[in-house]
Order: C-alpha cells, then structure tokens, then sequence
C-alpha cells in the first residue's frame, strides 16, 4: 500500500479505494468481476458507499448506478439535456424507461424478445389474457351472438389529437348516436374489451359454421329425393 487514510487507499498498481469523495478525470472506470466498463468524463466521478451508488457526472449528463457488486444485476439513470433513461437488468432481464422532448416508452426485454408500451400504443409478440377456470366464477355457456354483430356498426375515424391526414382507425365509437354493443364495452365505459370482443365473433364462426353443415344437410337431403 502507497497510501492509506482514513476514507482512501492507493496500492502500487495504481487501484484506488475511496469510501467516499469525488475526483476530477478525464475518463472513470467502474469493475465488475473484471470486467472494465469506461465512461469518459467532462467534469467529475463520485461513489459513496454508505448510500450504495456510483455518480457519473459530466457537463450534459449525470448517471446514477446502484448495485455493481456483479455483471448480472445492476441498477442506472442517465439523464442528458435530451432525453433522461432509467434501467434495472438481472440476468440479461431489463426494463428501461426512456422520456424525451417527444415521446416515453417502457421497454422489457429478454434474450429472446422485447415488448414495448408508449403513450398511445403496446408492441409485443403476443398479449395474453389471464383466463384460467381456477379464477373465474358465475361461468355460462353464451348463446346467440348473431344478432349482437349484426345490430352493431363499425366506423373509420381520427381521433382528435390527430391531423386529417393521418391514416384512419377501424372499429368501434362509444357514444349515444352509435351502434356498439354492450358486451364489448370495457368496464370503464371509455374503451373496447378486445378479449371479449374476439369471444363474440368465434362464437358467431361457430353459429355460422352450424348454420352451413343444417344447410348441407338439407340439400343432401333435396338431392337424395331425386
């Protein structure tokens, strides 16, 4: 050891251990089991233990990192003059949450996938509604939804928010002049539950598809009396 006090230490190879402090460089390196990461500074680097994070600050960004004890498991915010990106990752799991001048979104991903949510839509590969028995109570058989499909009405439309020229929904319009059904109808009363709206018409293909084996029968029938 070179040095020694009582919050820092510097050995003959050049490691420094800092309790707590701030130090002035050009560039600063955080190890992770071996592994560098390097970030080039324009004004300081702090860490203090006693509060369990790392501040990386330069003159259009600050980056706060929580638990860098390992390569799998870390915690980040950084913030410039554009855009602020929050991100937690185990295991190459991760959520990063980005805001900026014209958009936010969540963003989780894995190895194999990712799936985002913004203000106005979600992406995924798939959107999976929760539907086991064991959690469900007051169950029935539905009946005839032939004439729930065909009294209700489907339009084109913008919604306010967007200019004439931007290219047209499809679907249902909530309100008192038109023609959605019910059982559509989220909870709320402001939005379309699509899981029960996609029931509806594959009882309707199961409805339609009796309807056309009742009439292959007739005609094998007509056909026989020949």
């Amino acid at each position: 050891m070179i040095i020694s006090g009582g919050n820092f230490q510097l050995d003959k190879s050049g490691n420094v251990t800092l309790i707590s402090g701030t130090v002035s460089s050009p560039t600063f390196k955080i190890y992770l089991n071996s592994t560098s990461y390097s970030y080039v500074l324009a004004d300081s680097a702090r860490w203090r233990s006693n509060t369990g994070y790392a501040q990386i600050q330069s003159s259009g960004a600050i980056g706060f990192f929580s638990g860098l004890h390992n390569n799998t498991s870390w915690f980040a915010t950084n913030s410039t003059s554009s855009e602020t990106v929050v991100t937690a990752n185990f295991n190459n799991r991760q959520i990063n949450l980005l805001t900026n001048s014209s958009t936010a979104y969540l963003e989780v991903l894995d190895s194999s996938s990712r799936s985002y949510v913004y203000p106005s839509y979600m992406q995924s590969k798939s959107f999976n509604n929760t539907s086991l028995e064991s959690i469900k109570k007051n169950i029935f058989k539905i009946g005839d939804v032939l004439n729930i499909i065909k009294k209700s009405e489907i339009y084109t439309y913008n919604y306010k928010n967007e200019e004439d020229t931007v290219k047209k929904h499809t679907g249902f319009v909530i309100g008192e002049n038109y023609s959605t059904p019910d059982e559509v109808i989220s909870q709320t009363g402001d939005g379309i539950d699509t899981y029960s709206m996609s029931s509806i018409v594959w009882r309707g293909v199961q409805q339609i598809i009796e309807k056309i084996e009742n009439l292959q029968d007739r005609i094998k029938i007509l056909e026989g009396s020949e």
